[in-house]
């Protein structure tokens, strides 16, 4: 509850970057829920490699996509987190 005052109080402060934290919490987000799609992916990896299934290339493409992705999002984040 503190840390929600403190938060308030920052707002208060800095009205016009109210668009930025919002940016920045959501890319932070995003950036986590990119991420807990590695395991799954890599488990399909796993999964169809040994299975001798061609579904495993579809799936390597797939963590790299995402892997895209993630940097795409925590750059925006790292770029954000610099202007705020």
């Amino acid at each position: 509850m503190k840390y929600l005052k403190e938060v308030y109080n920052d707002f208060k402060v800095v009205p016009f970057k109210k668009f930025m934290t919002f940016l920045f919490f959501l890319s932070c987000i995003l950036g986590y829920v990119v991420m807990a799609l590695f395991p799954y992916f890599a488990s399909q990896i796993i999964k169809y490699a040994t299975v001798g299934n061609t579904l495993a290339y579809t799936y390597t493409f797939y963590l790299a996509i995402a892997y895209i992705v993630y940097e795409i999002i925590w750059y925006f984040n790292y770029y954000i987190y610099s202007f705020l």
